[in-house]
């Protein structure tokens, strides 16, 4: 994955199984309907990105890129 070479050292990617117990967990916690989901948390846990549907690299890059400054 480019953006996790890309961003490793500053951004923890985790990507969430929702066929294992803890995936659907995290699932019902984050209210996940659909996959692929996709969600940026900050430091402290708040939710600063929370979309359903497919998120190309570039447009990743863009929002942790302005998220940065």
């Amino acid at each position: 994955m480019a953006l996790k070479e890309e961003y490793g050292d500053r951004v923890a990617f985790v990507i969430v199984d929702v066929q294992e117990q803890e995936g659907r967990e995290l699932a019902f916690q984050y209210g996940i309907r659909s996959i692929p989901h996709t969600i940026i948390l900050d430091s402290r846990g708040e939710i600063l990105l929370n979309q359903a549907g497919f998120k190309s690299a570039e447009n990743l890059r863009g929002y942790l890129d302005r998220l940065a400054q």
